[in-house]
């Protein structure tokens, strides 16, 4: 059980927590998916989780802990004493690994040539795509759980020294950085080069992509652990008091708010006109968009830190009872469950119709 508290402390750090599939466009695979961070994928998944969906299960000599990022081919992940490993998604076979130095809880962000991540080590990492070789490093001054994001030719990425940080794409060459009030381990998400993340501080940021400028802050009064989602003129901030934030994108202007029981580590998923959020009261919502009512809710009976995942009509969700959860995203019928035996706190990934996730223990999982 060492990996499970391990991990949680991390997580009410951090909220660590994919939707478009972005690698065969030129864009980077990130954690939630997409540079809007929605948790929606535009691949297909699994309907029935059972013993016959396994693919495969992989275990390395270190126990995985950030969620998983695919990209052509090839799942990413990071592991708690601190290696980067690259699996082939088709076989489950280890390509490479590399060592920082501390353990990886921060999923990573992959281009096509490079892995970006960051480390307990206080440092962000660009590794060769193809063999795991480093190409540059930066130092912040704190552990990096925040999930790195590219765009424009930068990577943005936050730190617990409190800063969110902008480096060169090529170089690692720091451009700017950003001081709030407190550790940065929300994830940030980006729309028309305006970067958007939650600070510890308890407020939520507005910056300029090319110099870090503020354009507005917004002030929910408790940590922002998760990282946003947005859709069209919204974004959506889930906080560590268990309110559930509407923001306009252009002024940061208060839409509505609701308060849920529990606490939100786990990131917002979003698709058409719902947003769905899970709760550490084991609660899952799916809420209106436009107003900000709950359509539905279903109480899994476990606490919940994963972030949901959204294809086809499907939501799928881990919990700490170690139940991957499958389902429909119009009621919230319960469709199917795998049990994976450990809990469940990092986020799914899909891709190419099969779903990805690992538990506390280490192993990864694919299901068709």
């Amino acid at each position: 059980m060492h990996k499970v508290f391990g991990l949680l402390c991390v997580l009410l750090l951090s909220g660590l927590a994919g939707c478009h599939q972005s690698s065969s466009n030129g864009e980077a695979s990130l954690f939630r998916g997409d540079l809007f961070r929605t948790g929606y994928f535009v691949s297909h998944g699994p309907v029935q989780l059972d013993k016959q969906a396994l693919v495969w299960r992989f275990e390395g000599d270190q126990g995985l802990a950030s969620s998983p990022v695919v990209n052509a081919g090839v799942v990413f992940a990071g592991a708690y004493e601190g290696d980067v490993y690259a699996i082939d998604a088709r076989s489950g076979d280890l390509l490479w690994q590399f060592a920082t130095g501390a353990g990886v809880f921060a999923s990573p962000a992959v281009t096509a040539t490079s892995v970006y991540i960051g480390s307990d080590d206080s440092f962000v990492y660009a590794l060769d795509i193809s063999t795991g070789a480093q190409r540059w490093r930066y130092k912040t001054n704190d552990k990096v759980f925040s999930s790195p994001l590219v765009y424009g030719g930068t990577v943005y990425v936050g730190s617990l020294d409190g800063n969110m940080y902008a480096l060169s794409e090529s170089t690692g060459r720091e451009l700017w950085h950003f001081e709030t009030g407190a550790a940065v381990d929300s994830s940030p998400a980006v729309v028309d080069g305006v970067i958007y993340f939650g600070s510890d501080d308890g407020y939520f940021y507005a910056l300029d992509s090319i110099q870090g400028k503020l354009r507005w802050k917004f002030e929910t009064g408790a940590a922002i652990d998760a990282a946003p989602a947005i859709h069209n003129d919204q974004i959506l901030i889930a906080d560590e008091a268990g309110k559930l934030t509407a923001l306009s994108l252009e002024q940061g202007e208060l839409q509505w708010q609701i308060q849920v029981s529990g606490q939100l580590f786990a990131s917002p998923a979003v698709f058409d006109q719902q947003v769905v959020i899970a709760s550490t009261s084991g609660e899952i919502l799916a809420i209106e968009l436009a107003t900000g009512q709950v359509i539905w809710q279903r109480d899994l009976g476990s606490a919940i830190f994963s972030s949901p995942a959204i294809a086809d009509d499907m939501v799928y969700v881990g919990t700490m009872s170690g139940q991957l959860h499958n389902l429909n995203l119009q009621d919230g019928a319960l469709l199917s469950s795998f049990d994976a035996g450990w809990p469940i706190v990092a986020s799914p990934f899909l891709a190419e119709g099969v779903l990805y996730f690992n538990t506390d223990d280490g192993e990864l999982f694919a299901l068709r």
